[in-house]
């Protein structure tokens, strides 16, 4: 027989969570957060990161989180079709001719010189 000594934190977490609004939340996360992390798993295949280093374990993090937003987007909608159609043609003739003469010269005073 396995005596498991359960401290204080056990005991409140476990009242916690018996408590109805708790149970509403805990419900809310395994429909909004919990099946990201199992189509991750599951059908990207990213069980661990490959990058060593928390910069670069961010980063590979964040192309995971990419991907999966762009798969969300891409299932709501298709890609806006870019429009083709003739490039716009280059006009053709003189430059505008630029000012001739000298640039006006900004004139600040200094506070208390004569």
């Amino acid at each position: 027989m396995v005596v498991v000594r359960r401290g204080r934190a056990a005991g409140a977490m476990r009242l916690k969570r018996c408590q109805a609004d708790a149970r509403r939340r805990s419900a809310r996360r395994k429909v909004i957060v919990e099946p990201v992390f199992g189509q991750f798993k599951e059908e990207r295949g990213v069980t661990t990161l490959s990058l060593r280093g928390l910069l670069l374990a961010r980063a590979e993090d964040l192309l995971a989180c990419l991907a999966h937003n762009l798969g969300k987007l891409l299932r709501v909608g298709p890609l806006p079709v870019a429009r083709v159609g003739p490039l716009p043609v280059a006009r053709v003739g003189p430059l505008p001719v630029a000012r001739v003469g000298p640039l006006p010269v900004a004139r600040v005073g200094l506070a208390g010189a004569a």
